[in-house]
């Protein structure tokens, strides 16, 4: 999509409306908006008082064109967005490792009351004790399948992959094993023992939500924000992935049509470019230090060929997206577009409602929307 520009200032004067009736369409446009303020905002615009000017209200048709874009934002190179860890486990904090360290599965990624809390991979954290043969879930799951990786090999689903022993809690019937969870065996339980046994934690058989730090593969330590004698409940450090990516942050309007897995092409620090693909779009957001203007969305882009960033722990690039062409669209000005409190944005048309419109590609500081209710030539409200 390409930068997307400010549309202009002043009102537009549709060819043979003379001036008298033209002061009249915008009084009238006047209140169109006070009614639009109503309805995004739930209270209505506050009065002008005496000697106050009101803001001059813009229209622009909305035009029937074809549209190419290839936005270009900008971007930087670096880990990725940082997520905190924090210990599930209560104690007193022992040791952290230092920034910039990386913690693969099975090595400690802080000590609490002396005793390692080792990483594992997975998608969702350890949030109950693992204590009771026959227990099901997706966390059990997530425990045999890292023990299996560091060299425990034990089954955590039945052969048949249907139905086992219950749980405790299950009151005596068959419990259906579904897709993506485990089933905390004997067999899965006496590797707990040999796993924590190696590893020097208490032989018990049993994992409590705080024994294990889940994260969804290795990690690179990008700060530390406690230090030893600290409760372990507190943030302790934050973390990112291992591999470079590089981060774009984009105004939600320009978001909302970035799809994970687009095609992109970035533009290195040395001249060259390097092909990629969208692998997030969502990963966060930022808001101004001084609290204006709009959040910005995090956008994750990763390269085809890793080593393209090899030796650029920070630098600024710029990333190309969305190459396409539509031919035929309906489009208005991009600051003819309303962002609605209940998510998606409209149009005011000058004469009539709110219309709520889907948003296409942006060119030129046009963006094509479509909905029910729009015409090319009718007259939208847009920023002056």
């Amino acid at each position: 999509m390409p930068a997307v520009s400010d549309p202009p200032s002043g009102n537009h004067r549709p060819p043979g409306v003379r001036r008298g009736v033209l002061a009249a369409a915008v009084t009238a446009l006047a209140l169109v908006a006070a009614v639009g303020v109503y309805w995004l905002t739930g209270r209505p615009s506050a009065p002008v008082g005496p000697g106050e000017e009101t803001a001059a209200v813009a229209t622009q048709p909305i035009v029937r064109t074809d549209l190419s874009a290839r936005d270009q934002l900008p971007g930087a190179i670096g880990f990725g967005p940082p997520r905190t860890v924090k210990s599930a486990r209560e104690g007193t904090v022992t040791w952290l490792p230092a920034a910039g360290a990386r913690i693969e599965r099975g090595q400690q990624l802080f000590r609490v009351d002396d005793m390692p809390v080792p990483l594992f991979y997975g998608p969702l954290p350890l949030y109950r004790t693992l204590d009771t043969v026959g227990m099901i879930g997706r966390d059990v799951k997530i425990v045999a399948e890292n023990l299996n990786a560091l060299g425990y090999r034990v089954r955590h689903q039945p052969d048949t992959g249907e139905k086992v022993s219950p749980q405790p809690s299950a009151g005596g019937a068959p419990v259906k094993v579904r897709d993506g969870e485990g089933v905390y065996t004997a067999e899965l339980q006496k590797a707990v023992r040999l796993w924590q046994r190696a590893t020097g934690l208490p032989e018990t058989g049993t994992i409590a939500a705080g024994d294990v730090a889940v994260q969804g593969g290795a990690v690179r330590v990008d700060s530390v924000t406690a230090q030893t004698g600290d409760p372990a409940a507190s943030a302790l450090l934050t973390v990112t992935a291992t591999g470079k990516v590089i981060t774009l942050l984009a105004e939600p309007v320009r978001a909302s049509s970035i799809r994970r897995g687009d095609q992109v092409v970035v533009n290195l620090p040395d001249g060259t470019a390097a092909a990629g693909h969208v692998s997030a779009v969502g990963a966060g957001t930022t808001t101004p230090p001084d609290g204006a203007g709009e959040q910005k969305i995090a956008v994750t882009v990763v390269t085809k060929d890793p080593a393209a960033a090899d030796g650029l722990d920070r630098a600024d690039v710029t990333v190309d997206l969305n190459a396409q062409t539509r031919a035929g669209v309906l489009a208005v000005r991009v600051g003819a577009l309303l962002a609605l409190r209940e998510g998606g944005y409209a149009v005011q048309l000058a004469d009539g409602p709110l219309i709520a419109v889907q948003v296409g590609i942006f060119a030129g500081g046009l963006v094509e929307v479509s909905g029910d209710g729009l015409a090319e030539g009718a007259l939208v409200v847009t920023s002056s």
